[in-house]
Parts: structure tokens; sequence; C-alpha cells
């Protein structure tokens, strides 16, 4: 009796094996997903009909995907949760990461969705060795196939990464991440985490995000994209390299390459997965909360993109005191909050602040590397940064004209 009940036990997990075992065409079909795969249009199914599809909102961030031979997937747009208040402003997303489970069966692609747990498919039309097209609801959505050759892209001994706010709950925040495995995170507002906080990153997870970047080719990226519309998001990323800064690219709208958008995902929540530990701001001069800086000599003045400002008020905030004679050649000025909106509730109380509103907040003359300003009530104190930061990074040439 006991020997027939293992015999029946070895028919059935044979059987299933057998049901679970993947055909041929799956094998095929998931060997031929291997790789990276970016957005090349949608086309509706009848080609002679009008298209009454409208197109992506502005600032949509297009989807794309990486198939491994393991059984896990990279969703470049990333999963959330969202963790909704009284008021829509008060809502918070929860970045749970971009990689996944997915797997083959027949000819769709199964992808399992960490939002909500379950399992998108997306059925299989035709496959190439460079293209894929998905059957949609209305349309294919097509993908190429890309590869990467990273071998001789640079590399960075830090990043800065800085949201804006919009007419609305965009995240105001700003990131560094150096190559020996430091993290800076400062939350202004709509961020999970508020303040200035430092943590540690591992090398590889440093790796990972940089070569996200490298990806996009980011010395062939244009210093600025923009988009139609208004009060929308403006991204900042400023890449440093044997101490100055390398590049800068703006980015207003999401209208950049799909990689530099990808890219700035991870990193940006990266804050949300991190063992933080809040940093006293002490006797820095600037409030963290005001963007953006300026250069400004005569009737000239130099912007600096939010980002390159994070830098620069990092390294102000480091910065020794001194007693130091110099000759001033430019003012610093800066912003007051850059597009923050109130919420209802904030305009009952009588909090926010104006976007975009010009003030010397602070008198401050400098040459670059020496900052003289003021307290209420207190002599003037300089403080030292340790090297030129204007001309190490710019030239009195990229100063542009003041409008009246």
């Amino acid at each position: 009796m006991i020997k027939l009940f293992y015999f029946l036990l070895l028919i059935l997990f044979a059987c299933n094996q057998q049901i679970d075992e993947p055909t041929e065409q799956e094998k095929q079909l998931t060997q031929q997903l291997i790789g990276d795969w970016v957005p090349a249009g949608n086309v509706p199914y009848n080609t002679n009909e009008k298209d009454d599809n409208p197109p992506p909102p502005p600032g949509a961030i297009p989807y794309g995907y990486t198939f491994y031979p393991n059984g896990v997937a990279e969703f470049k747009y990333g999963f959330y949760n969202v963790k909704l208040g009284k008021e829509k402003r008060d809502r918070r997303f929860y970045y749970l990461g971009n990689r996944t489970n997915y797997r083959v069966s027949n000819d769709t692609i199964f992808v399992f969705n960490l939002s909500d747990s379950v399992w998108i498919n997306l059925p299989v039309a035709r496959i190439s060795p460079d293209t894929i097209s998905i059957k949609g609801e209305n349309s294919f959505m097509n993908y190429r196939r890309v590869n990467y050759n990273l071998k001789d892209k640079p590399t960075f001994d830090a990043i800065v990464l800085s949201t804006s706010g919009c007419f609305g709950s965009c995240p105001i925040s700003n990131t560094m991440i150096t190559s020996d495995g430091k993290l800076l995170f400062m939350g202004a507002k709509y961020t999970t985490k508020e303040g200035l906080m430092e943590g540690n990153i591992t090398k590889r997870i440093y790796q990972e995000l940089q070569d996200n970047f490298r990806k996009s080719g980011i010395d062939t990226l244009e210093k600025r994209y923009s988009t139609g519309g208004t009060d929308m998001e403006e991204t900042s990323v400023t890449f440093i390299k044997s101490g100055k800064i390398y590049k800068t690219i703006r980015d207003y709208g999401k209208s950049g390459p799909y990689e530099l958008l990808w890219a700035q995902i991870p990193l940006r929540h990266l804050y949300q997965h991190t063992d933080l530990k809040p940093v006293s701001t002490g006797n820095t001069p600037f409030s963290s909360y005001l963007y953006n800086f300026e250069f400004e000599v005569g009737d000239r003045a130099l912007e600096l993109t939010q980002s390159e400002s994070f830098l620069l008020w990092n390294h102000l905030r480091k910065a020794k005191k001194t007693n130091a004679k110099y000759t001033p050649r430019f003012d610093l000025v800066h912003y007051g909050n850059y597009y923050w909106f109130p919420s209802m509730t904030e305009e009952m109380t009588g909090k926010g602040h104006d976007a975009g509103k010009k003030e010397k907040f602070i008198p401050v003359k400098t040459d670059g590397r020496f900052y003289t300003y003021y307290r209420d009530g207190k002599e003037p104190e300089t403080v030292d940064i340790g090297f030129n930061f204007f001309d190490t990074n710019f030239k009195e040439s990229e100063l542009k004209k003041l409008e009246d």
C-alpha cells in the first residue's frame, strides 16, 4: 500500500513537471526577450481610420523594459504605493523599485506589478532580433532593442539631482551621491521625509545609479530640454569629475531622452530606501530651502541651476570661518522657494511662498572662494570653502545681461 502511494506521488509530480515545462515557443520567446527595450512608437490597428487617441500628456514618462535570463525584469517607470491625505497635495508616493519578476506563457509576457500584486499581460504580436510589438487596446506598442556600450563612457566622483516644485505636489528635493558611498538628501516639500539628512550607500548601488545615467550618453546630451506648457516640474542633474562640474543637464516637463528620465527615478527616491540621519545646518548662512543662486556683477549675472546651487550650498555649509582679506568680485543672490504653490490649508494659514520671487535675503560678497555674509545684530562673517567655485566651474563670459 505504501509503495502504491509513493508511486502515485511520482506520477503526479511527473505530470506537474510536464505541465510546467515551457514549450519550445516559450523558450524561444524568452530567449529573444533578453536585453534592453526602449519605446519605438505606437501604431493603430486600422491605419486607414483616424486615430482619436490623445497624445501622451506633457510630463509623462514612457515605459521601457530590461529582461534578464533569470526571470527578472526592470520596468523603467518603477512601481509605487500612494498614500492619500485630506487634500490632493497631501498625497505621497512611495517608490517600490523597478525590478520585478516576469514569465512567458504561449505568446504573452506576464510582468508582476509590485503596486497591486497583479500580473500585467503583454501579448506579443511580432518579435524580431531588434524589434518587438505588443498588442494594446487600440494599437500596437512597438519597442526596439538597444545595446549600451559603457566601456568608454565617463565615470564621476559625485552626482547631484534636484527636483523643483510645480503647480501641484511635485516633490521638491536635492540628492547628492558620491563614489565613496555618501548620500546627502534635502527634502523641502511634498517628500516623504523632510529636512537635511545623510546616509551611506554601497559602491554597487552607486555604480548602478551612475550607469543608468551613462546609458543616456551624457556627452551627447543637450544642456537643457524643455516642453510646452507651464507650471511643470524641472529637474537638474550635475555630474562632478576631478573636483569640478563636468556637465549639468536641465529638463523641464520631462522632455529629455528616455534613459535620462529613467535614470532620475531611482536616484530621486533613493532616500526612501536608505537609513538616514538628520544633519544640523548649524551656522549655515543660507536656508537650504532657497533656490537658485546667481553670481551678479554690475548688470550681468550667471544663474546656477538648482543642482548647482545645492552643490555650492553644501560647500558653504562645510566652510570654515576666516579673517582672510580678499577683493569681492560678485554679489551672491538667491531666489525664494522655487515653484512651491501653497495648498488650500497653507493659503488659509498664510503659509507658502511666491514662486520665483527674487530677493537678496542676505547681502553676500564673494570672489568665488571667500563669502562674506551678515546676520541680524552681528558683525559680518567670512567663510572659506577652500577653492574658487566660480573659476573652477565657470567663465566670466557666461555672465548674461540682467533683464530689466
